[in-house]
């Protein structure tokens, strides 16, 4: 009998400033994404700034569900703010739903199917960082991922390199 792996979702945060981002993203997931291609897609908007109607369906078109998230206006212009905000009503439905959240940010691009979403049953949390603006904010040394003074055991988390 095969292994059943764990229900999985795929969650990212999104507004009308990122719209073609998010499409290309979700596109990426569904053609690159091999077995993993149809994997659930959840999209946290804030309350009031859904994205536009065409964006909505070519999204919902391609397996997308969408999510509303409560938040103040000054807090929305604060950066990364709303990606905070949105990856914790995330993972209060991941919760609710019993299913294990990949959290993922709209900018990055699939190209191949996502294993490594599926974490082994000793780590509660996997992290890689993939955002090239970052490398000035951290290096790698062999204790972890150095940010300023935040250190990244890769022995506690699976840390891709």
């Amino acid at each position: 009998m095969a292994e059943q792996k764990p229900s999985l979702v795929l969650g990212t945060f999104s507004s009308r400033r990122f719209k073609v981002q998010t499409l290309l993203f979700v596109q990426s997931l569904r053609q690159f994404g091999g077995e993993l291609a149809n994997l659930p897609v959840w999209i946290f908007v804030p309350e009031e700034k859904e994205l536009d109607s065409d964006t909505q369906t070519a999204l919902t078109d391609l397996g997308v569900t969408f999510h509303t998230f409560a938040i103040d206006e000054p807090l929305l212009r604060f950066p990364f703010a709303a990606k905070a905000i949105a990856a914790a009503a995330a993972e209060v439905l991941a919760e609710q739903k019993s299913c294990t959240l990949a959290w993922h940010d709209r900018t990055g691009m699939i190209r191949q199917a996502p294993e490594a979403f599926y974490l082994a049953e000793d780590k509660a949390l996997g992290f890689r960082p993939t955002d090239v603006a970052l490398k000035h904010w951290m290096r790698w040394s062999p204790d972890g991922f150095i940010f300023k003074h935040l250190t990244v055991n890769p022995t506690l988390l699976p840390v891709h390199r």
